[in-house]
């Protein structure tokens, strides 16, 4: 098992979050959502991004890098 973690935050391009999640989830990865701010926010098409609740660590301050295998950073026009 591999161990991947998505940093995002508010206004970022939903399908740029939710295809890279699911096919790591598929992939067999064990994936960590990190918000920044620690709270759920919406994607710029209006998807519910939401910080894992059963994972303790939930806010991109709390995070190790090291700790991961994979870093995706999903993007767009307004997320920067």
């Amino acid at each position: 098992m591999f161990r991947s973690v998505i940093i995002s935050g508010d206004q970022a391009q939903d399908h740029e979050f939710i295809y890279p999640f699911y096919r790591l989830l598929e992939a067999g990865s064990e994936v960590d959502v990190c918000i920044i701010g620690g709270k759920p926010v919406k994607g710029i098409l209006g998807t519910q991004l939401p910080p894992n609740k059963d994972h303790p660590v939930k806010d991109i301050n709390q995070i190790n890098i090291n700790d991961y295998d994979l870093l995706i950073l999903p993007g767009g026009v307004k997320a920067m």
